[in-house]
């Protein structure tokens, strides 16, 4: 959510052109979303019909009363927002809920662990490359614009593997505590990454080898990635979960969805200091000004939550919080 809200705020805030993306936005951008999924699915769990309407009520609604507000805030029409790609940015929470729908269609249809692992990601396999058609027929991209079904194509196979490796922590395990591994994954970030912002699709057209590996750059820059930063976190468990700073890391995810709903009614329109960011070319300085606006975003998002959700209905219909039932209560003397 911090690398989401960073990326927003250099590319909604500041302005700085795509062009001139430093190092560290190339990494956020390159992460964000691929971890993002993976987590999601890491902590799903396949839901009943009964309890699958009720998430779907607590993401919908919240993503839809924000969207159209953010969409009448940017002068826009409410048409544009269902059928704009991206909803504005509130494409998330729909994309989230596809997944756990298609999630809960497996698990009820398919008994057994290792069946129902291979036939997790033998769909995320055939979601992955359904992408092709719905983006080549016009008809079919239509429908894929206005139910999100691009980002669940996309997306859904690092929402899989988060929920395989979840339930099969022995695996999970292994695979982080492996020395080459990792060493090979930093190897293959560090030049997926490179060859991502160095050459152009063009140019990796242009070869059959290359657009082979164009299709694939993605998921090997976020796999990579994702088993660098679960590293780096399972290293240092007992700080993160001890240490002010781990505390109030763990408060900004258990706030997720909230700071994601609210943070783009926060961000400021700073032009001049985009200009400025492009022109110094100071890596240090970016990430220090940048994090700073950041955590003023998210400090104000978590203080508008915290101050909405004093309404159980406001709680439930503008973040998805789950309404508390009051019990009368007596006293007997």
């Amino acid at each position: 959510m911090l690398m989401v809200v960073i990326v927003h705020v250099e590319g909604f805030s500041v302005f700085v052109e795509e062009f001139h993306m430093s190092l560290f936005r190339r990494l956020c951008e390159a992460l964000m979303l691929p971890l993002f999924f993976f987590i999601s699915g890491f902590l799903a769990r396949p839901c009943s019909e009964n309890k699958l309407f009720k998430k779907s009520m607590q993401l919908l609604i919240p993503a839809c009363v924000w969207g159209i507000l953010y969409t009448f805030h940017i002068h826009k029409d409410i048409t544009s927002f269902f059928l704009n790609v991206y909803k504005f940015g509130y494409w998330f929470t729909i994309t989230l809920l596809e997944m756990l729908v298609v999630l809960s269609v497996i698990s009820k249809c398919i008994r057994g662990n290792r069946a129902l692992a291979g036939t997790i990601l033998l769909v995320a396999t055939l979601l992955y490359l359904a992408k092709v058609p719905f983006n080549q027929i016009a008809e079919l991209k239509i429908i894929a614009d206005a139910s999100c079904l691009h980002q669940l194509f996309i997306y859904f196979h690092f929402f899989a593997v988060g929920y395989i490796l979840a339930n099969n922590k022995n695996i999970y395990n292994k695979l982080l505590d492996s020395e080459v591994i990792i060493v090979c994954s930093i190897c293959v970030f560090c030049c997926a990454l490179y060859i991502k912002y160095t050459y152009t699709d063009e140019q990796l057209a242009a070869n059959s080898i290359l657009r082979l590996y164009r299709a694939l750059q993605d998921p090997i820059l976020g796999y990579s990635g994702i088993a660098i930063l679960l590293r780096f976190f399972k290293r240092r468990q007992i700080f993160i979960a001890e240490s002010l700073l781990g505390k109030t890391l763990q408060y900004t995810g258990r706030h997720t969805l909230d700071i994601y709903l609210l943070h783009y009614f926060f961000l400021p329109k700073l032009p001049a200091l985009g200009l400025t960011l492009m022109k110094s070319n100071n890596i240090i300085v970016e990430i220090a000004l940048v994090a700073l606006i950041s955590t003023l975003v998210i400090s104000c998002s978590l203080l508008l939550s915290k101050i909405i959700k004093t309404n159980s209905i406001a709680g439930y219909v503008l973040l998805g919080s789950k309404v508390k039932s009051t019990r009368k209560t007596q006293i007997y003397a």
